[in-house]
């Protein structure tokens, strides 16, 4: 699977047009406003044209990732209550906001095709946007990291699971802990924590449970797999 750079995105025509207008600058330091995140999209094959649905459920997603980062930043009520707004202002251009994505897993689906890509949105100038929407206030950091995915592989006993979904929610590491999918030998969780994964990681690896031992790692630095080793 490859990594795609926005600059790449001619693949998605319809996407392309919201490149013209440039991003307002700002003074106020960045910091690491990366937020990688994993979405499906998707859409409607019509007239059997697979290659134009395919096109429209990246788009689907790549506005669905950047839904998601707009979330770590505005309060639910704020984004429900304008809505209408944002899709019109903000989620018809999601080029501004992506740094790079890709595609991890594509097919039809009866009358749909699915398309869930991994993507790195910049909720810098997503939060500069905000700004000059009057959603947000100027002085407003970027807040919580945001979402890390969590691959457990080896957890034999559902305790040892059940330990690290608590230690992931312990001590206000992580605000919600979600099931993403499960598979024979390896489960991929879905954490909104403050931490950075670095510090995620290092939180995990003190982890201690009952018949296996616990290492952590990361793969790409956004990333973590949680490998559980039975020990005698």
């Amino acid at each position: 699977m490859r990594l795609f750079p926005i600059a790449a995105l001619i693949a998605v025509p319809a996407l392309v047009v919201g490149l013209a207008g440039p991003v307002p600058s700002s003074a106020e330091p960045q910091g690491n406003t990366l937020l990688p995140v994993q979405v499906e999209g998707l859409a409607p094959i019509e007239n059997d044209n697979i290659t134009a649905a395919r096109e429209q459920a990246v788009a689907d997603a790549l506005q669905r990732a950047v839904e998601r980062a707009a979330a770590t930043l505005v309060p639910p009520e704020t984004l429900a209550q304008q809505d209408a707004l944002l899709r019109e202002q903000l989620y018809s251009d999601p080029v501004r906001f992506v740094q790079t994505y890709r595609i991890i897993a594509e097919l039809p689906a009866g009358t749909l095709y699915q398309a869930s890509i991994e993507a790195v949105v910049d909720r810098e100038p997503l939060r500069r946007a905000l700004v000059d929407l009057g959603l947000l206030t100027a002085g407003a950091p970027a807040g919580p990291l945001g979402i890390v995915s969590v691959t457990a592989r080896g957890a034999t006993r559902k305790a040892q699971l059940d330990a690290l979904t608590a230690a992931l929610g312990d001590q206000g590491q992580a605000q919600r802990v979600r099931y993403r999918s499960a598979a024979p030998g390896a489960v991929v969780l879905e954490v909104e924590t403050p931490l950075p994964p670095a510090a995620l990681a290092q939180e995990l690896a003190r982890l201690q449970v009952e018949g296996a031992q616990v290492t952590v790692a990361s793969p790409d630095g956004r990333r973590l797999e949680v490998l559980f080793t039975p020990v005698r």
